[in-house]
């Protein structure tokens, strides 16, 4: 399990969204598709929380998003958010 830092590309910043994130996850197209909001997950081309649509309002498309490898997760660390920054 990777950590990766996300961001979004410098032509996507908005105030009231999150900005950048950390997150668990074994690629980085994985990483990519994880969004900040807990319960939100990428499906159709579209965020989604309980089937429902989420919107791009506070994060991105996982296109906009740069992931860096920043370190390896501890063992047993399971896939998904460790922290975020919203402005």
């Amino acid at each position: 399990m990777n950590l990766y830092l996300l961001k979004r590309s410098p032509d996507c910043y908005v105030r009231d969204a999150y900005a950048y994130a950390v997150v668990a996850a074994e690629s980085a197209g994985a990483a990519k598709c994880t969004h900040p909001a807990k319960g939100v997950v990428w499906k159709d081309k579209e965020w989604t929380k309980g089937g429902k649509e989420y919107g791009f309002d506070t994060w991105t498309s996982p296109k906009n998003i740069r992931p860096r490898l920043i370190g390896k997760a501890a063992k047993g660390t399971k896939a998904g958010m460790v922290c975020t920054s919203f402005n």
